[in-house]
């Protein structure tokens, strides 16, 4: 969402409620593993706190969609995620990130976190989208199964053996496909 601020940089400490949903389709073309059938909901505030800095804080909700990574089923992930974010004048997101480290770095020789995280505005407008979506891609997680005890596909036949028994014996693999043929032989001995 794009916000006008002529309003909030009037006065340090004015801000302004906001409610909007993102665009689920857009968050998809980002990732295609992934989709959105509630399109995610923000809810929270937008607060001017002087010098040209904003907090942008409130809570994104919705559900995200994606492939179990064992069966493939359709698994659905719940969010509710807390949203923190700062924005800087455009001239001073630019100013960071051509500091050299050493100039204004506290004692540990880091940046100060707050100004390494800061999302950039132009005075006029903040767009609210990429911190927002910087915030649900970082929450949701890079393998998703549909339960703990997931059997996955059947490796021969294809079929989900969650909720279908095949009766397909899986040949082993790699180093253990001679203990197994060992084994045979050591059963055919034994049965003559």
């Amino acid at each position: 969402m794009i916000v006008e601020l002529s309003r909030l940089r009037r006065q340090a400490g004015s801000r302004r409620e906001l409610r909007f949903v993102l665009d689920g389709a857009q968050l998809a073309k980002r990732d295609a593993a992934w989709r959105f059938p509630e399109a995610p909901l923000f809810e929270g505030r937008l607060e001017h706190t002087g010098g040209g800095r904003y907090l942008l804080s409130g809570r994104l909700t919705g559900t995200a969609e994606t492939d179990c990574a064992r069966c493939l089923a359709a698994t659905r992930l719940p969010f509710d995620l807390e949203v923190e974010e700062i924005y800087l004048p455009q001239h001073s997101v630019d100013e960071l990130n051509r500091t050299d480290f050493g100039d204004d770095a506290g004692a540990d020789g880091e940046l100060d976190q707050e100004a390494e995280r800061a999302l950039p505005h132009d005075g006029q407008y903040l767009d609210t989208d990429p911190g927002l979506e910087a915030v649900l891609w970082l929450a949701l997680p890079p393998v998703v199964l549909c339960s703990d005890d997931c059997r996955g596909l059947c490796p021969i036949c294809g079929c989900n053996r969650n909720t279908d028994s095949c009766g397909c014996q899986p040949e082993p693999v790699g180093s253990f496909s001679a203990l197994a043929e060992l084994g045979r032989l050591l059963a055919k001995t034994n049965d003559e």
